[in-house]
């Protein structure tokens, strides 16, 4: 069993490894498309048409780092976690200024508690944290005003993180199928 379970890691590790380049190949050159055009023809394109060349080229960095989380996460079984007290507030404004310089003209309010810390991997935190804002921000588009929180409250089993969002929502009867 343990042979088997080696080698079913070193075969996840190859395919993460294979898929992360092929991935990210598309990436560079839509990349290098996107940027040539903006170079060559920055005389001719006017302030919208130039708003949309950053936003795919903003797009383009996420989609790399989503990547790239894809391939820490999926090698996090390989390598020890690195333990260690991480800022969930700063982790969390950082995100959601991410998110807003995607879509400038979005009206939106964001309300991070601050000082909210908790021990864990960073990159395991900031991969689920960015998940969790990022489902907040894209469910809540179709809003007058995004509006997201992020924050911690006491409960009797501890202190509880949440994501609050305006966003479309679900049905708490299914809850337990979300995760």
């Amino acid at each position: 069993r343990m042979n088997r379970l080696l080698l079913a890691n070193e075969e996840l590790e190859s395919f993460a490894y294979s898929a992360s380049h092929d991935l990210r190949a598309p990436l560079r050159k839509i990349g290098f498309y996107t940027q040539t055009i903006v170079d060559s023809k920055h005389a001719f394109l006017d302030v919208e048409v130039k708003d949309w060349f950053k936003r795919i080229q903003t797009a383009t960095a996420q989609m790399n780092s989503l990547i790239e989380s894809l391939l820490n996460l999926s090698m996090a079984t390989m390598n020890a976690m690195s333990i260690e007290t991480v800022d969930l507030s700063s982790l969390a404004s950082g995100i959601l200024e991410e998110l807003r310089s995607s879509e400038p003209g979005r009206a939106w309010r964001f309300d991070v508690q601050a000082g909210l810390t908790s021990k864990g991997d960073r990159q395991l935190l900031s991969t689920a944290l960015r998940n969790l804002l990022d489902n907040a921000w894209k469910y809540a588009q179709h809003r007058d005003e995004t509006i997201i929180a992020f924050g911690a409250e006491k409960k009797p089993e501890g202190l509880v993180y949440f994501v609050r969002d305006n966003g479309a929502g679900f049905d708490m009867r299914h809850a337990g199928k979300l995760f």
